[in-house]
């Protein structure tokens, strides 16, 4: 068998012995997914409204090297526990700051702003609701942290199987 075998075998059989892993592992992915959306939203807007002031390519630069971050906190929740959710409270927490404390004293101010001000306050609004409602979902219905729980674990067991098998390889002398 195969390691890409092994891989589905050791899902399908989680599947079976957890019900509802395979559509909580598929809302996770989709609820992760759609942070990165909502960065790569906030990165556009903010790439659009700066269009005029510098190097484009620097500008895009800035964008796609500040999406890593982001990344990273996406790809840590999807491997890790329920508790690596919580890691999406830090982003959630400045861009809700922002918004209290730098946008609705301009708000409230009753001058007018450029369009791109209220949008990118919105986006930051929706990405700090966001990702608390993800976070949320993720950490505390027990249900929840149970399933997120096996998919760290089965996720874990494939990453030391790998591991077993690039190491025989590379006493063989084969390449990965």
């Amino acid at each position: 068998m195969d390691f890409r075998e092994e891989i589905l075998a050791a899902w399908r059989q989680a599947y079976l012995d957890h019900p509802g892993l395979e559509q909580f592992k598929t809302r996770k992915k989709m609820l992760l997914w759609g942070v990165m959306g909502l960065f790569v939203l906030q990165k556009a807007v903010g790439l659009v409204s700066l269009w005029g002031f510098g190097n484009p390519l620097v500008l895009l630069f800035g964008a796609v090297v500040g999406l890593a971050l982001p990344g990273i906190f996406a790809l840590a929740v999807w491997r890790g526990s329920w508790k690596f959710s919580l890691a999406l409270l830090l982003p959630a927490i400045y861009l809700a700051v922002d918004v209290l404390w730098n946008g609705l004293p301009v708000l409230a101010s009753g001058e007018p702003y450029y369009t791109s001000f209220y949008v990118i306050l919105a986006v930051e609004g929706l990405m700090a609701l966001y990702l608390a409602g993800v976070t949320i979902w993720l950490s505390v219905p027990k249900r929840n942290r149970e399933l997120g729980q096996v998919m760290n674990q089965v996720n874990e067991h494939l990453i030391r199987r790998s591991k077993e098998l690039a190491a025989q390889n590379a006493g063989r002398g084969n390449r990965p």
